[in-house]
């Protein structure tokens, strides 16, 4: 108490000094929040007497504050906040240390000084036998972060037995912690329980899924089948692909299952959308036809699967299916063919992109084709630009408008007369049009 006294009435005599005015600190009522405010003031010896006071209160919530200073462009400053961190090193400042393991953790990639002694010290102190109930309630957090580096503390130090740690973290919210600890459990030598790597097989994070598979593939687990042919209609293409290969090892076949189940109407759709997937991941020879016969399907979901089977196995042959799936009624099948389009490099004509524009169900869709008008020829995108002036939205034109001149700028090439005599016949009928140097370009139009 007496350190504390003594370093507020220094604090106050420095903050009497007109010089050091913070309006920060004036606004501020609470006493904490006044000593954190100056943890962050200009002048070094307020932010040192700062974080020393804070350090002699042990007050844990302002520990991120002094954390910081600990990297502070002083040198006595950083000391005071070290000096200060350690006050925290009782049984009573475990959990705040806890707390601001991520904090710690950013030190490491600060330059101003070597953190590594003191993240090495703080660690020292956690893993002392009187502070395993603190870690465990830690391993709980719901801090993302601080409840990862728990568990990593925990396994390098080994201070609980892998079994226990793993059944500790089997609920946890955080998925990363699971499947942390789920490696650890798997990569244990000796019998396991079935049971448990059962239920690794049904966790909903989809990497706990695929280790629990590449362990039941390297050690040949007693697997029932039919969690197998769960597994092989899993959202995630590894844990299929895994267990495809498990039933093949078996002796059951996937693809006649994937077959039966695509096959069956009754059966949920989206089930319907990864059994497809699915043969295709088999390399079923009639996928294709498959996929194809699925494109007059009036469902959404499985029109956009078999699109992109289709054109994974038809390439540069896709060019006219992406062309009719622009004008998709569903504006996500249609924003991906668009997407597909471009990503092939497949070529462009001014009617095409119309006839597409024509068939479009809503103005939405609009959005799509402007960006795709960069495809065609340097006059032909504008002039697909302007025959939309009165119907897009604003920004977006603006952007498409905004490419087309950097294309003129870079690469010039001379209109034909056809496109000169159409360009000024739309740039008279839009005459708000935001195009930059439009006059210049009527001259060029007009000669």
């Amino acid at each position: 108490m007496a350190t504390e006294y003594y370093l507020l009435q220094q604090i106050e005599a420095l903050m009497s000094d007109p010089a050091n005015w913070d309006n920060a600190y004036a606004r501020e009522t609470d006493p904490l929040k006044r000593l954190e405010c100056l943890t962050r003031h200009y002048n070094g010896h307020l932010r040192q007497r700062a974080v020393l006071c804070l350090g002699s209160m042990k007050a844990g919530e302002a520990l991120p504050a002094i954390i910081r200073r600990a990297n502070d462009w002083v040198s006595q400053v950083r000391d005071a906040a070290r000096q200060s961190i350690r006050q925290f090193m009782v049984p009573q400042g475990a959990r705040w240390l806890v707390e601001c393991l991520p904090e710690f953790g950013k030190l490491l990639s600060s330059q101003r000084d070597d953190h590594a002694r003191l993240l090495e010290e703080i660690h020292r102190f956690l893993v002392r036998p009187e502070n395993n109930a603190v870690l465990m309630e830690g391993l709980n957090s719901a801090k993302p972060d601080v409840a990862r580096l728990v568990l990593g503390l925990m396994l390098e130090q080994q201070l609980f037995t892998v079994d226990v740690i793993f059944e500790r973290t089997q609920g946890h919210k955080n998925p990363s912690v699971r499947l942390i600890a789920t490696r650890a459990w798997l990569g244990q030598s000796g019998r396991r329980n079935e049971q448990d790597l059962l239920t690794l097989l049904k966790d909903r994070y989809a990497p706990v899924r695929q280790v629990a598979l590449a362990v039941v593939m390297d050690e040949n687990a007693d697997v029932p089948v039919t969690m197998l042919l769960t597994l092989l209609h899993d959202n995630n293409e590894l844990v299929r692909k895994r267990a495809a290969r498990v039933l093949t090892e078996r002796g059951h076949s996937p693809v006649a299952h994937s077959l039966a189940v695509f096959n069956d109407a009754t059966q949920n759709l989206s089930r319907r959308c990864v059994a497809l997937r699915a043969l295709d991941e088999q390399k079923y020879e009639d996928v294709l036809a498959l996929a194809l016969d699925c494109l007059k399907s009036d469902s959404t979901a499985l029109y956009k699967t078999a699109l992109d089977i289709a054109v994974d196995h038809l390439q540069e042959n896709a060019r006219e299916l992406l062309l009719e799936a622009m004008s998709y009624p569903a504006y996500s099948v249609a924003k991906r063919a668009c997407r597909q389009y471009a990503k092939r490099k497949f070529f462009l004509t001014l009617e095409e992109i119309l006839r597409s524009q024509a068939a479009a169900p809503s103005a939405e869709h609009l959005g799509l084709y402007l960006p795709l008008s960069a495809r065609l020829g340097l006059w032909e995108g504008l002039q697909f630009m302007l025959m939309q002036a009165g119907n897009a939205e604003r920004e977006p034109m603006r952007q498409a408008l905004a490419k087309w001149t950097t294309r003129l700028n870079r690469f010039y090439t001379e209109p034909t007369a056809h496109q000169k005599t159409a360009l000024r016949a739309l740039l008279i009928q839009h005459p708000d049009v935001g195009l930059r140097d439009k006059n210049y370009l009527m001259q060029v139009l007009s000669a």
